[in-house]
């Protein structure tokens, strides 16, 4: 008699038991019947995630035991993506790798105990049932085949909610680099990242989530002139992440831009190198940007006018014909070549267009044969737009000549 009392007791601990899990999951306490959620793809989907252990109850002997924070034990399940009732899931003790493996995600009876299960959680084959409660955010996980074994309790793993703060900037081509906050960064165990959706951009960012952004640009150019960037700001820890996007949109305001003429004037000698001519940029913020930070095009389209260094922060030209020139400069952002701003610079060149009368001196002069090499200085020189040369009539000889006139016979 003291038998059956003790196995009807343990008959309605069961019950009792199994009551509790059917209400967690959405059971009736009359019926067997799965009411929410319906399909194993569901409950995958509530499952995918982080899970870490907080606490083992065993129901026959009502006592708790809570996690050691020494040592962390955890879950991780996602979705088999070529299964749609299927879920991947591992074992983590302080991050090492305990178990993993994979099961369908089923609706069944173990043991009298109806609801989801999960096989081979443990490295055997049992069937593990599991109920998701407390808004699907604590999972406990028993074995109906050995009650006594006790119920594990995890938590869900929650990621710090990505936000970027001020999700719209409006920035002039000539405002890079465009820095921005974000508004949360990641926790210990998370990290984070940054993506362009919409247009194109060269960025950086650091470990906290915070941007800079080098450049931007889309090919499509709305009615207000705007070229539109978007950009996904993720946080996540080994599975989940959360997302927030931030719009960038690309005007065309400019810098001021100036040609530092340096030394030369407005009227230039002609046919000699000038003084350098600089690029000079004030940035909207009233910087005074690197040399390196853009590119330079230097160009003319005025007549006998060279630029020596077309496509450099500091150039020099070179005039040949008399008159006004012209010479412009237009600067760009290296990667996506937004123009920032242009300058021009006019001036006039002065030639001698009278060619210098080429005078030796002395005609006619003896030299010994000893006085070789002998070397003879014209009275004229050319200038600097002329050049000089000597040309042999008669006889032979051996000769040079350097570019103001002077003559060196060797023989």
């Amino acid at each position: 008699m003291k038998k059956l009392f003790k196995n009807i007791v343990l008959l309605l601990a069961l019950m009792v038991s199994l009551a509790t899990h059917a209400n967690e999951l959405g059971i009736s306490a009359t019926s067997t019947s799965i009411v929410q959620p319906s399909a194993s793809d569901s409950v995958i989907l509530l499952l995918e995630g982080e899970w870490i252990f907080y606490k083992s109850e065993n129901g026959f002997c009502q006592c708790q035991s809570f996690a050691d924070p020494n040592n962390e034990i955890k879950y991780t399940f996602q979705k088999d993506p070529n299964s749609s009732d299927t879920v991947i899931f591992k074992k983590y003790t302080n991050n090492i790798l305990d178990h993993e493996g994979k099961s369908k995600v089923y609706q069944n009876s173990s043991f009298g105990v109806s609801g989801w299960f999960i096989d081979n959680l443990i490295g055997n084959n049992d069937p593990h049932l599991i109920v998701l409660s407390n808004s699907n955010s604590e999972l406990a996980i028993s074995l109906p085949i050995a009650p006594d074994a006790g119920t594990d309790h995890y938590v869900k793993s929650k990621v710090t909610p990505a936000n970027v703060g001020n999700d719209f900037a409006l920035v002039g081509v000539c405002e890079f680099n465009y820095e921005h906050t974000v508004q949360t960064n990641p926790s210990n165990g998370e990290s984070c990242n940054w993506e362009v959706i919409t247009g194109q951009a060269v960025f950086e960012f650091a470990d906290n989530g915070d941007l800079t952004v080098f450049d931007a640009t889309n090919s499509v150019v709305d009615a207000n002139g705007r070229r539109e960037i978007k950009l996904v700001y993720s946080i996540s820890n080994s599975i989940q992440y959360t997302r927030d996007t931030l719009e960038l949109h690309v005007v065309d305001k400019g810098c001021a831009v100036y040609i530092d003429k340096g030394n030369n004037l407005i009227d230039i000698n002609c046919g000699i190198e000038s003084d350098p001519l600089e690029v000079n940029i004030i940035e909207p913020n009233n910087s005074v940007p690197p040399s390196d930070k853009y590119n330079y095009v230097w160009s003319t389209n005025s007549s006998n006018l060279i630029i020596n260094s077309p496509n450099s922060y500091s150039t020099t030209f070179e005039a040949s014909s008399s008159g006004w020139k012209t010479i412009s400069l237009n600067v760009y952002t290296k990667n996506f070549n937004h123009l920032i701003g242009s300058a021009t610079y006019d001036f006039f060149v002065v030639c001698d267009d009278k060619v210098t009368k080429a005078i030796i001196g002395e005609p006619n002069f003896l030299i010994d044969v000893c006085d070789f090499s002998y070397i003879h200085s014209p009275l004229s020189k050319p200038k600097a737009n002329e050049q000089a040369t000597w040309t042999l009539m008669s006889g032979s000889a051996n000769f040079e000549f350097s570019p103001n006139g002077d003559l060196t016979l060797f023989d």
